[in-house]
């Protein structure tokens, strides 16, 4: 996890980006690895 995209970005919205023209579907591990990245920047 490089957690760059979570310090640059609003984390809430990287589950709104598109790819290619459609929108991108992070799957469940990505879910629990920004959960993760939250936590450590509290």
């Amino acid at each position: 996890s490089c957690g760059a995209c979570a310090r640059v970005f609003d984390a809430d919205r990287i589950l709104t980006w598109t790819r290619d023209g459609a929108p991108a579907s992070p799957g469940g591990a990505y879910a629990r690895e920004l959960a993760r990245v939250r936590r450590s920047r509290r």
